[in-house]
């Protein structure tokens, strides 16, 4: 686990990519886009408490969107062993 600070217009995950991490927002806003015919079409956003990338992690294929920072903020990202899909939480 660990903390990251992005600023506005950052990409934090790009649709088609390898999965790595998953992202918990703890204070921000974040913008989802999807390719469409090569523009960038915004989906949603999400902000403080809501999350995004274990999709990708959990059924262990490519990003399905892009999501970039809208205004600056941070987030937990949590990881998991490659090879496996079990993830790997903080103790509680």
């Amino acid at each position: 686990m660990r903390v990251q600070c992005f600023g506005p217009e950052e990409s934090i995950i790009r649709e088609g990519e390898k999965a790595k991490r998953f992202y918990i927002i703890n204070d921000g806003e974040v913008a989802v886009t999807k390719n469409n015919n090569g523009k960038e079409v915004e989906i949603t956003r999400l902000s403080n408490q809501e999350y995004f990338g274990e999709r990708a992690l959990i059924k262990e294929e490519p990003r399905k969107a892009t999501i970039s920072a809208v205004r600056i903020f941070s987030t937990v990202s949590f990881f998991y062993y490659i090879g496996t899909t079990r993830l790997i939480l903080p103790d509680r």
